[in-house]
């Protein structure tokens, strides 16, 4: 066999592989929906549910405030999940606060998303967009933010 040739038909083999291994990666990187029960959203919860259990495990953290696209105010940030058990999709809602001196915090409005299944200790970066009437460059900087996380209540 010429090594003009060999030389050829090894650069293919390579350039399949690597095209094989990075169209894997994209396909199982994907998130697929889930065949578990439903996410429960705040307006199916029925009368005399108990409140989330999973409400003192998971957290949020690292917020960050911006201007989208549509100019409108977005919150991004990381909810961790401290447990050793896997949650399932959610809605959930988190009140943005902004902490003050001395004083009770403010609340500078409310951010509505979907929390994704997250595995033991696990985190995931949410991004959606905050219902305020303050611009973006109104509301304080990172350090000065916190979260109080909401989620639905427990069928009974």
């Amino acid at each position: 066999m010429p090594v003009w040739l060999a030389t050829i038909l090894s650069a293919a083999v390579f350039a399949g592989l690597f095209a094989a291994v990075y169209y894997g990666i994209q396909y199982f990187k994907e998130d697929r929906p889930a065949a578990a029960k439903p996410a429960i959203a705040f307006e199916d919860v029925p009368e005399g549910a108990k409140p989330n259990r999973m409400l003192r495990f998971l957290s949020v953290s690292g917020l960050r405030l911006l201007q989208n696209a549509q100019r409108k105010t977005e919150v991004r940030f990381v909810v961790v999940n401290h447990s050793t058990a896997q949650t399932s999709p959610i809605g959930a809602k988190a009140r943005i606060l902004a902490r003050t001196n001395g004083g009770p915090d403010t609340d500078l409005g409310m951010v509505e998303f979907k929390l994704p299944a997250l595995g033991p200790y696990e985190t995931k970066d949410i991004s959606a967009v905050l219902e305020t009437k303050l611009r973006a460059y109104e509301l304080p900087d990172w350090q000065f933010l916190k979260a109080e996380l909401i989620l639905p209540p427990e069928a009974p």
